[in-house]
C-alpha cells in the first residue's frame, strides 16, 4: 500500500505523518498536509513539525 493510499484510509498514526511530512517529495507532502486539516490534526508533535517546516521555508 503507498502512502497516499494509507493517509486516504486514514490507515496512519502521528508518527507516521510526522515522517510523510519530511520524506521531501512534494506529492506526499501535500497529502499530508490536506489530511492535517481536514482532520484537524493538532497533536504537539504535528504542530512542532510544522513549525519547524515554516522556519526552513522563511
Amino acid at each position: 500500500m503507498t502512502i497516499i493510499e494509507k493517509l486516504n484510509n486514514g490507515q496512519y498514526e502521528i508518527g507516521d505523518l510526522e515522517n510523510y511530512l519530511s520524506i521531501g517529495n512534494a506529492i506526499v507532502f501535500y497529502n499530508t498536509m490536506h489530511e492535517i486539516i481536514d482532520k484537524k490534526i493538532t497533536d504537539p508533535s504535528i504542530v512542532q513539525a510544522l513549525i519547524n517546516i515554516s522556519g526552513r521555508r522563511e
